[in-house]
């Protein structure tokens, strides 16, 4: 694309990007170090834990370069919530007694303080990044209120719908290594889940397309079936509780877990909301304008 990103913008992609790698590398070391780790649940754990820090890792790097290249503020500042849940992660870890191994104990230490140290960076660059935001919107867009309005519910709707996918793809692995282990119907869960992964993705990428080629049609009967998913992990999260006899017996991970799958509800209800938004501006101009835009700037058409 041929547009300017400003130096603010450089220095947090450059950052992010260093980030990212160093987290990579920290994540396949800590799984290279867990086969020391004399207890085979724990070894099976830490892996557990390592690939779920991975996903937010690389969700955290693709919203904040995407958020810069395309100056969506709404991603910019998902790409903060994506790093602060990687600060929760590694402070978790470090403050957790009991490490299974002294090297896991170094490499989790040396991740937290990292991870905390870049955040305080990243709070002190962001009004100089989003500052530095305008010039491809203008490109894009133009000059007209009504279009810009437009095009923001748009960035809205497409931040959601990437964070709905990253909660989905976090809650359903939390589910597949922490409960669907631990019942006698594990290969029926699992199958259940990896179907509503696939059927997540391909509604995922169905309402994206309605969105871009305006087709209302497509886009009413797609969020139909919105609920499908949710409904699934809303059932597996009562089936669990009662699994458990009550909440006194929910461990930190089931929690966790709960948490997890309340904030997917909640991006799942907002995305379908920013749809709906999205839907009323069909045949004002907005896909001939920007859509067909950014297809010629990333080489599509």
């Amino acid at each position: 694309m041929a547009f300017h990103i400003q130096l603010p913008g450089k220095i947090y992609m450059m950052l992010v990007i260093l980030e990212c790698l160093a987290m990579v590398t920290a994540i396949v070391t800590a799984i290279v170090f867990a086969g020391d780790v004399a207890n085979s649940t724990v070894q099976v754990e830490v892996i557990q834990l390592c690939v779920l820090a991975l996903v937010v890792t690389i969700a955290f790097c693709y919203f904040s370069i995407d958020a810069v290249i395309k100056e969506n503020l709404f991603q910019f500042l998902a790409s903060y919530v994506a790093h602060f849940c990687l600060f929760l992660f590694t402070l978790w870890n470090w403050s957790t007694p009991g490490d299974p191994s002294e090297s896991l104990n170094k490499i989790t230490g040396m991740a937290f303080w990292a991870v905390t140290a870049l955040q305080i960076i990243y709070l002190l660059l962001a009004y100089f990044v989003y500052d530095s935001f305008g010039w491809y919107v203008y490109k894009v867009v133009g000059a007209n209120a009504d279009m810009q309005s437009m095009y923001t519910a748009t960035q809205i709707f497409s931040t959601l719908l990437k964070l709905d996918a990253v909660c989905t793809t976090e809650l359903l692995l939390m589910a597949a290594f922490f409960i669907y282990g631990a019942t006698a119907s594990m290969t029926t869960d699992i199958i259940l889940a990896s179907v509503a992964y696939v059927f997540q993705t391909a509604w995922a990428l169905w309402v994206f397309r309605g969105v871009r080629k305006e087709d209302g049609r497509l886009v009413k009967y797609i969020l139909y079936v919105a609920w499908i998913l949710p409904a699934y992990v809303l059932y597996k999260m009562v089936q669990e509780g009662i699994d458990r006899q009550g909440l006194s017996n929910f461990d930190s991970i089931t929690w966790g877990l709960f948490f997890a799958a309340f904030v997917s509800f909640m991006f799942r209800g907002l995305l379908v909301y920013w749809a709906y938004r999205c839907r009323k501006n069909f045949g004002r101009g907005l896909k001939e304008r920007v859509f067909n835009y950014e297809s010629k700037a990333n080489g599509d058409g």
